[in-house]
């Protein structure tokens, strides 16, 4: 089995304590999406990257968590 296929899809509820572990995430209304990128301590990335999307933009990304501030609206994560 191909590990890059999405195996899982799950109702992500922004929030800055639930950790997700999402491959990619599917964007449903537009505004702005707040993530916290996976390995982000130790990679010395950012605490948080806000990204501006669309409604129905796929966002290939693995983070830990979608935070409160998103304005963005009806995401699906996909867990690879």
């Amino acid at each position: 089995m191909n590990s890059q296929i999405p195996s899982k899809c799950v109702t992500i509820t922004p929030s800055d304590t639930t950790r997700l572990g999402v491959s990619s995430i599917l964007v449903g209304g537009v505004g702005n999406l707040i993530v916290e990128p996976e390995g982000n301590v130790t990679a010395g990335l950012p605490a948080s990257v806000t990204i501006p999307v669309v409604a129905g933009q796929y966002f290939v990304c693995r983070c830990t968590r979608v935070l409160a501030a998103s304005t963005a609206t009806g995401l699906t994560g996909f867990i690879a």
